[in-house]
């Protein structure tokens, strides 16, 4: 790659790092139990939700607990349970329309990360005074001050109830990208376990591994910090610990509640230290071939990691130190290439496929380039910039 593009990105990544240490980034006050929502409303002094969920969601039992504890407190609702994977700006409208009609002044959003990042939006376009969600693509476009948000993670990888960011689709441009501020972080985070019991196998495991994904970029990033370190570790070390256990058995309350707070950890790891093309990459798949978002992940990481070299080395090996992979005593370049190697059986043991089995065409991976390295470049402080030959490699090699 051009010596000059690398050092322009690499001058824009600090300029942005030393920024961010001026820029408020506050993480959402926890409560653990699904009938504390009344206490978080009556605390944020807010008194009429939308509840913000999936059409399934809408029939489970976590939902009927959650209105039950509102009705027993007096608390009115209102619900819109039209989001869909990767929402679209379509399904945004119409929350942002229940809202409205249904005179709402916060949001509870119930389930995974689509649920979460609808929410986001909704109330993105109610500050904004907007039903363009268009304007507010990219960082720190968000205006006004946004309503309260409860979130209420029903999966465990996104993160999204701690991060300052949603990722919308615009399905008119078969188009995703993501909204940044730290506005969008919600106020509260609800972690109760007892929601992922029912969990299916597959989406424990991708959304696991998108966790993972999140605290292993944003720990080989530039522009981590002492803390998002330390989240990052911390939860690979609970992924490590619980979430073949958690695939294996999600009725063990102990697995269920460490691989909770493993994404909570990891979202607030990348919130300041990023992610990287394993991202960029997974959000051109899922924008253009609609592959899940934690699947694509899961794929892509440890083609992305090897793609890296020697510039990711110390830190994979202090990674592999940190899970106790291997000898310690062993050079950085055998742990780091042991670790990914572990990423590959890790994949294998959770059903998750080596590749995409045919999802795309080598033709189609041009374009999908071309969308990964805009978002990635030069926003992404990645351990060694990519260039557009090696993303179609990466690309090539995963395609199946």
């Amino acid at each position: 790659m051009n010596p000059f593009t690398v050092f322009a990105y690499r001058f824009i990544q600090k300029s942005l790092h030393v920024a961010l240490f001026f820029i408020k980034m506050p993480e959402p006050k926890r409560y653990s139990l699904l009938l504390d929502l009344p206490k978080c409303l009556e605390e944020a002094k807010v008194h009429k939700p939308l509840i913000v969920c999936d059409s399934t969601m809408a029939k489970l039992p976590s939902m009927a607990k959650l209105i039950g504890g509102l009705e027993e407190a007096n608390v009115p609702y209102a619900v819109y349970s039209g989001v869909v994977p990767n929402p679209t700006f379509g399904c945004i409208k119409e929350g942002l329309n229940a809202f409205k009609e249904n005179g709402c002044d916060c949001i509870v959003s119930l389930g995974g990360g689509s649920s979460i990042d609808c929410a986001k939006s909704i109330a993105t376009l109610v500050a904004g005074k907007s039903d363009d969600l268009a304007r507010f693509r990219g960082l720190l476009k968000v205006k006004g001050k946004l309503c309260p948000h409860v979130a209420i993670p029903t999966t465990a990888g996104s993160g999204s109830e701690a991060t300052p960011a949603c990722v919308v689709t615009d399905e008119e441009h078969s188009d995703k990208f993501a909204i940044e501020s730290p506005k969008l972080i919600p106020g509260y985070a609800i972690l109760d376990d007892s929601v992922l019991e029912g969990c299916p196998k597959k989406l424990i495991a991708a959304t696991g591994m998108d966790a993972y994904t999140h605290a292993l970029e944003s720990y080989l990033n530039c522009s981590r910090t002492g803390k998002t370190k330390a989240y990052g570790i911390k939860a690979m070390q609970l992924l490590e610990k619980s979430l073949k256990d958690f695939y294996d058995d999600p009725t063990v309350q102990q697995s269920r509640a460490d691989v909770q707070l493993a994404s909570y950890l990891a979202g607030v790891a990348f919130s300041r230290a990023f992610v990287g093309y394993a991202h960029a990459l997974s959000h051109s798949l899922g924008g253009t071939f609609h592959i899940a978002h934690g699947l694509a992940n899961a794929v892509l990481l440890p083609y992305v990691v090897a793609a890296f070299g020697k510039k990711a080395y110390k830190k994979l090996a202090r990674v592999s130190d940190a899970i106790k992979l291997c000898d310690a005593n062993l050079p950085n370049e055998a742990k780091a290439k042991a670790f990914i190697a572990h990423l590959i059986k890790l994949n294998e043991a959770l059903g998750i496929p080596k590749t995409f089995e045919g999802a795309y065409k080598k033709e189609d991976i041009p374009a999908l380039v071309e969308h990964a390295y805009a978002e990635a470049n030069p926003g992404y402080p990645v351990p060694r910039i990519l260039s557009r030959e090696e993303l179609s490699r990466i690309l090539d090699e995963a395609m199946g």
